[in-house]
């Protein structure tokens, strides 16, 4: 349980599917998470007061909800309750540490922005990772889905549980997998896009 001197908690209610456009100025850790109620709940924490610099918007179209979030704060959590069962797509940017998904079963999750550690916990279906000239360490509890990574000049680090299966897919320009043992009928896919990167796979 992560304990902050200040917090904040906002809430929206939706009734139906949506896709959810989130826009984070940056953090130091995102969580994602699932629940079973019909409220979006965003809680901010942090060790430092949260003070007029933090804005939080929330856009609610019909089949649209855009959440802004503005923050100069560097030690800042943002935990994200998404109701799943109405949960499209995900689109979310932002300059951040850290990036918990928990307990989702994603259509699609693309995240834009830089980012240090991703963690995939009792979740699947696919993750695009547009993180450009930073390098990345994604773990998996267990790997049941896609993930895309596009980067430039980068390393990507993709750690999953041994004996995995899954098919690879090698794009773009001057990229390489280390220690791929792709099974091209696997249904599972690791892709690779963009420019002078690798993509480095081990089975834990």
């Amino acid at each position: 349980v992560i304990k902050k001197e200040f917090n904040y908690i906002q809430e929206l209610e939706i009734d139906h599917t949506k896709h959810f456009d989130i826009n984070i100025e940056k953090a130091n850790e995102l969580n994602v998470i699932s629940n079973n109620d019909e409220k979006v709940k965003i809680e901010v924490l942090s060790n430092i007061e949260i003070d007029k610099s933090f804005k939080l918007k929330f856009d609610d179209l019909y089949n649209r909800l855009d959440i802004d979030i503005k923050n100069k704060i560097d030690d800042i959590t943002i935990n994200m309750y998404i109701p799943e069962k109405y949960i499209d797509e995900i689109e979310l940017n932002s300059k951040s540490r850290i990036l918990n998904i928990n307990n989702i079963d994603l259509k699609k999750l693309e995240y834009d922005g830089t980012l240090k550690y991703l963690n995939v916990s009792k979740s699947k279906g696919v993750i695009v990772l547009n993180a450009s000239k930073c390098d990345v360490e994604a773990k998996y509890d267990k790997f049941d889905g896609t993930l895309e990574v596009n980067t430039i000049n980068s390393v990507t680090r993709v750690e999953i549980p041994s004996n995995t299966k899954y098919k690879t897919i090698l794009k773009g320009i001057k990229n390489e997998f280390v220690n791929a043992k792709g099974d091209d009928n696997a249904e599972n896919i690791i892709e690779l896009n963009g420019a002078n990167s690798k993509l480095i796979i081990n089975e834990i």
